[in-house]
């Protein structure tokens, strides 16, 4: 094989390994249905491993990257939820830099007053989404919720939408990042069956310490930090019914056969909407640590608008 031959072929080795659906399938963002059915008609012909007997275990990789990149996009649920949170994917820290991280008087929850640049108004915080947790504002008034029914995964999706680079990351005013998500994840909270006032974990605001001293541990009730928030939000999980939401199927007529498939199949949905959900949180989460500066400069005793923006930008690449 020369040079050349070499070179396409770990290009075409790396297109199965790089996590993006969308390069799996040599498509772009902005492909059909019908483009997303016929792309993965020809790799599925092209690496099955029954047409790649010299080759079944790199063939059958292969393939498996292709099927799942197919199942998610050829799903419309599936791929908003991927699309929403494609481009906020980052590294996770390993546990060990976890370890390390101290706290000092000059990490951010202690920020010395020159190192918050001048505060950025949004024009993009006058956007509107569609009820049950839009954020709906005229870019004066503050963000409002309706709660007249409970959150769904749509909901959760539209809340991702709403990060954007024009909101003020280092104040705490009405269209700051932290007003917006400490209400956000208050409504998340709030829409939970067994949701207590005084005890749920908020997101807090720019002066929320990463992480606190020892001592702190031993207050009761003990102060939250910003690691303790994404920590516990990292692992939320709903209890919330959602038969209300979800088109479940009617089981009075028909045998005792047909009705037990009938609630195995709307039990199924529930769990299914639930996961959803839960899934939909997580990632939430995820992307909103992605740029909090509060996790982007936890251990350095800058808060400063170039850190922060140079962090951003790479998320953004990522789509």
């Amino acid at each position: 094989m020369g040079a050349a031959e070499s070179t396409a072929q770990n290009t075409e080795d790396n297109r199965f390994v790089s996590g993006d659906h969308y390069t799996v399938l040599g498509i772009t963002e902005s492909a059909t249905a019908e483009e997303i059915r016929v792309a993965f008609r020809k790799l599925a012909l092209v690496h099955h491993p029954d047409k790649n007997m010299n080759d079944v275990e790199g063939a059958t990789q292969r393939f498996a990257a292709v099927q799942q990149a197919y199942e998610i996009l050829s799903n419309d649920q599936d791929r908003a939820y991927y699309d929403s949170q494609k481009a906020f994917r980052v590294p996770q820290p390993t546990q060990k830099e976890e370890q390390e991280e101290e706290v000092t008087s000059t990490m951010p929850g202690f920020l010395r007053p020159e190192a918050r640049p001048e505060q950025v108004t949004p024009e993009s915080a006058s956007r509107r989404t569609q009820p049950n947790g839009s954020w709906r504002g005229d870019g004066r008034s503050s963000p409002t919720f309706n709660s007249k029914k409970i959150l769904t995964f749509e909901d959760i999706i539209r809340f991702h939408l709403l990060l954007s680079p024009e909101l003020d990351f280092f104040g705490d005013g009405t269209h700051s990042f932290y007003a917006l998500y400490h209400e956000i994840f208050h409504r998340i909270a709030a829409d939970e069956p067994d949701f207590k006032a005084d005890s749920y974990m908020c997101f807090g605001n720019s002066a929320t310490p990463w992480k606190l001293p020892r001592i702190f541990k031993q207050m009761r009730p003990s102060p939250v930090s910003v690691a303790d928030f994404y920590d516990s939000w990292m692992k939320f999980e709903t209890s919330k019914d959602f038969s209300s939401v979800v088109d479940l199927q009617t089981s009075n007529a028909g045998s005792r056969k047909t009705q037990k498939k009938t609630r195995q199949k709307n039990n199924y949905l529930l769990r299914k909407a639930a996961d959803d959900y839960n899934q939909a949180v997580r990632a939430l989460v995820t992307m909103v640590r992605a740029v909090d500066p509060r996790y982007i400069c936890r251990k350095s005793p800058c808060m400063c608008r170039a850190c922060y923006a140079e962090n951003f930008q790479k998320t953004r690449r990522r789509r």
